[in-house]
């Protein structure tokens, strides 16, 4: 409850700032969510796009382009990834190869880049998953 007053006065102090800027200024601005946007942030911008996930073949090219950046085959099809991780933006494709990019890094000389893509894919899928207790609850 405390913290929902305090992201109010956040947004407000920031709206009050984009408010003072001068005209020359540009602000841009991007968010996942924007159902979760008043109207009072959405006055403030005169220019809206809309960004789709990607589609199959364009997640498919992604990850053609992210292998060829890594210099190694991922030891996984293209299609297959994009099944797992399907519905997810650019950005989060983006975040999900840096995980795998470090981690392969890290792991040098030996590293095992299907081991390493296998338990990624599980842990972006657990994000998405509601945990339970023991007694099948949804944890708290």
């Amino acid at each position: 409850m405390h913290e929902t007053g305090e992201i109010k006065r956040v947004v407000s102090s920031l709206l009050l700032q984009v408010d003072a800027l001068p005209s020359y200024v540009v602000v841009v601005t991007a968010t996942n969510h924007p159902e979760l946007l008043d109207r009072a942030v959405w006055r403030r911008f005169q220019l809206r796009l809309r960004l789709p996930t990607p589609s199959q073949s364009q997640s498919e090219e992604w990850f053609r382009r992210f292998e060829q950046r890594l210099g190694t085959n991922l030891g996984h099809p293209y299609n297959t990834l994009t099944k797992k991780l399907k519905g997810l933006s650019f950005s989060e494709l983006e975040q999900f190869g840096l995980d795998v990019q470090r981690r392969y890094v890290l792991s040098l000389p030996d590293a095992d880049i299907r081991r390493i893509i296998n338990d990624r894919l599980t842990q972006w899928e657990e994000r998405f998953t509601p945990q339970t207790n023991k007694d099948g609850d949804p944890d708290a």
